[in-house]
């Protein structure tokens, strides 16, 4: 399902965006250090592993890309747990939009096009996410979607010498 917001669309990511997909990883990692719990030290970043992740993915296992034309501008990853006890539930990850590229819908979109998603997976009654304070346009936008706050854990991080807290927040689709 193609979304278009201007000149913006979104479409899963696949094998053919792989390397445009490594290389937005790694920028939103450097990018905001208090937003992802990897950094560029941490080297996770490996086209043949990215392959391996691309070619696995399902309908409850996604990635969405937003793309400008052919530029891949943003990311967002959604995963379902397969185990019989878990599988009512999912988790928002990876969300990341190139800041020349904020505020105009783009965010809005990958989240749009991710809940449209996963309201067609039979039996997912939530969806789970966190995010890093001060991440407050992130925080704004998920409640502006409906997610609320279900806890929070100080020291998540150490960024830097500094602590950040981590805001867990939810989705009920039932």
């Amino acid at each position: 399902m193609d979304v278009t917001a201007t000149t913006i669309t979104t479409r899963l990511i696949g094998v053919k965006d792989k390397d445009a997909y490594c290389q937005i990883v790694r920028d939103s990692i450097t990018d905001n250090a208090t937003a992802f719990y990897s950094s560029p030290e941490d080297r996770i970043i490996d086209s043949n592993l990215i392959s391996k992740v691309i070619n696995s993915l399902d309908a409850g296992n996604f990635r969405i890309g937003a793309f400008k034309e052919d530029k891949l501008i943003g990311i967002i990853c959604f995963k379902r747990d397969h185990r019989l006890k878990l599988q009512h539930k999912g988790e928002i990850f990876g969300f990341f939009v190139y800041p020349e590229f904020r505020s105009q819908g783009t965010g809005q979109l990958l989240l749009e096009e991710t809940i449209l998603r996963t309201r067609q997976l039979e039996g997912l009654e939530k969806i789970n996410l966190s995010v890093m304070e001060p991440g407050k346009s992130a925080f704004s936008l998920y409640k502006k979607f409906g997610f609320v706050v279900n806890g929070r854990e100080s020291q998540s991080m150490k960024v830097e010498g500094q602590y950040v807290q981590e805001i867990f927040m939810e989705l009920r689709l039932i």
